[in-house]
């Protein structure tokens, strides 16, 4: 396995490839990877795919308030975990990916102001704008993402169909821990305490789904169900129940609907789903 920084040579490997009729495999990440990136990995070499794992912690979706100097770094240690199952590492730098600053972004209207576009303005901008770099950069035959963050893979996926991209686009379940907790790089940030009561996201999600089993649909009688479980452990920055293609709110809950939340335990931000 190569570990690249320059776009020149990554381009280089994958035409390299390319010559030999090889499949190409997109997995972008922000790194500090858990099992839940790994699972996307894995998924791609199982494939059978050229895989490229991308590692970079992109500043254009960070807001000035959040993390971005904190995002964990941890390149020799992702480089050991994944080695089995990855051909090359992309871990170029901010200068790299952005030399010229950052005067061109791609902007979705509609979805990307939903859920937590409704509270990070422009965070989808920057991912939005990441991607398609990568995707330019790397020119895979298909992109991996996980449904932890449902909305990004709703709006990778619309940008990949709208800009006519001929990459297929790879939808990977969400994994959790034992616990119930979703695999986050931010569940670092929790000691004993914090992660147990962060335990309340999934825990309102499992009320909701029970609820919805026994045939509640009523969505304000299912969101207010929700919040009995979120409060007081956790602060809510939303809890919906969206259409899992427009992510418009519906108001009668059905099968194939998105369950989504966002809560800050303490100071980290911690976002979860379910699709009922």
């Amino acid at each position: 396995m190569k570990v690249v920084q320059n776009i020149t040579e990554l381009r280089a490997l994958v035409a390299e490839q390319k010559k030999h009729c090889s499949s190409i495999a997109l997995v972008p990440t922000m790194g500090n990877l858990h099992e839940g990136h790994l699972s996307l990995i894995k998924k791609a070499k199982e494939d059978k795919n050229f895989v490229v794992t991308s590692i970079f912690v992109n500043p254009t979706q960070f807001g000035p308030n959040e993390d971005f100097n904190s995002y964990p770094r941890t390149l020799d240690a992702d480089a050991e975990k994944i080695t089995p199952y990855c051909d090359v590492i992309f871990a170029p730098t901010v200068q790299e990916m952005y030399p010229s600053g950052t005067g061109m972004i791609v902007t979705e209207m509609e979805k990307s102001k939903r859920l937590c576009g409704s509270f990070r303005a422009g965070h989808f901008d920057g991912v939005l704008t990441v991607v398609l770099k990568l995707l330019n950069i790397c020119e895979p035959n298909s992109v991996y993402f996980g449904l932890k963050d449902y909305q990004q893979f709703v709006l990778v996926s619309d940008m990949i169909a709208k800009l006519n991209l001929d990459i297929k686009m790879v939808g990977c379940p969400l994994l959790r821990e034992k616990d119930g907790l979703a695999m986050s790089s931010r569940n670092s940030y929790m000691d004993v305490a914090q992660r147990n009561r962060a335990l309340a996201l999934v825990g309102s999600l499992r009320k909701v789904k029970e609820l919805f089993d026994g045939g509640i649909t009523d969505v304000v009688h299912l969101k207010a169900q929700a919040l009995q479980v979120l409060l007081p452990k956790v602060s809510p920055q939303y809890f919906e129940i969206v259409d899992p293609k427009s992510l418009e709110d519906v108001s009668v809950a059905s099968k194939g609907c998105v369950v989504a939340v966002a809560a800050y335990c303490d100071k980290v931000r911690l976002i979860d789903n379910i699709i009922l």
